[in-house]
């Protein structure tokens, strides 16, 4: 699917991927030392350049936080379903919030005819339905949790679990991503994440019942117990008024107002007739 990687700066080495298995390695040359290490070489930078380049938007604890890659831009040229060719993405640290693309994938219809810029939130949503195949509904899943199974992340942990990418995930997140990607029915882990969320909520304010700011923000028992025996007699009232077509309260004043019209016109009537049989 990945291709090349490469970036304006003339010191990051392009990296050329070819079908099947690539490893990356830091090779050592004739004027390394025994103590010279392969840490830092920039195998774990190039796992964050491709998040960057494929949407990521948060550089929590990546690399590219550093303020000398911010004039940077790098690229990548991938596989692409409807282009035989392959697309380019290009995305700079300096500007964050959007992605060009060659062809522009995110454009629609016309992209093959068009090079452009697309916001994130509408790369990944091109990514998700041309590289995952996402239906029109899909609660619970994205394509930023599905690129973090393939491509895992050092920084955020995420060889520490076969299903999780990041420690604070929740697992009823985890597992409908993974269900989708193995093809399992991810719209009944979907439902379990919706329960999982209404359980934390529930037990949020089951402890914020004991802060006791709650009672002040929120009222206390009896409080709460007089609203309610209000407002039920209040409903009671409305649906009286409903029943007996009483919706609006001064109903009776219109009624008298539209019967003293009524009134006046059946009257200016009678006395039109009397004048046009005087005339």
């Amino acid at each position: 699917m990945l291709r090349q990687v490469g970036s304006s700066d003339e010191r990051f080495k392009t990296i050329i991927f070819k079908p099947g298995r690539n490893i990356l390695i830091a090779d050592k040359t004739e004027r390394s030392s025994g103590t010279d290490s392969r840490n830092g070489a920039g195998k774990s930078s190039l796992i964050e350049i491709l998040h960057f380049l494929l949407g990521m938007r948060t550089l929590t604890g990546s690399v590219l936080v550093n303020p000398a890659l911010q004039p940077d831009t790098f690229s990548l040229r991938l596989d692409w379903p409807r282009v035989p060719e392959g697309v380019i993405a290009s995305r700079s640290l300096s500007k964050r919030s959007r992605v060009a693309l060659e062809p522009n994938v995110a454009a629609g219809t016309t992209f093959v005819l068009t090079t452009g810029e697309s916001t994130i939130p509408e790369w990944l949503n091109v990514i998700g339905i041309d590289l995952f195949g996402f239906p029109p509904e899909h609660p619970g899943i994205s394509a930023r949790a599905l690129l973090g199974l393939y491509i895992r992340r050092v920084s955020q942990h995420g060889m520490d679990d076969p299903v999780k990418t990041f420690p604070t995930q929740s697992i009823a997140e985890a597992t409908t991503n993974t269900a989708y990607l193995l093809g399992l029915d991810w719209r009944l882990a979907a439902a379990y994440q919706e329960l999982a969320s209404r359980e934390s909520l529930r037990k949020k304010l089951k402890a914020a019942t004991k802060d006791p700011a709650f009672g002040l923000v929120i009222g206390t028992v009896s409080e709460l117990r007089g609203q309610v025996a209000a407002t039920t007699v209040r409903v009671q009232r409305l649906e009286e008024q409903v029943a007996g077509f009483r919706v609006v309260p001064e109903y009776e004043r219109l009624q008298a107002r539209a019967d003293e019209v009524d009134a006046r016109i059946r009257r200016t009537r009678a006395e039109d007739a009397a004048d046009r049989r005087n005339l």
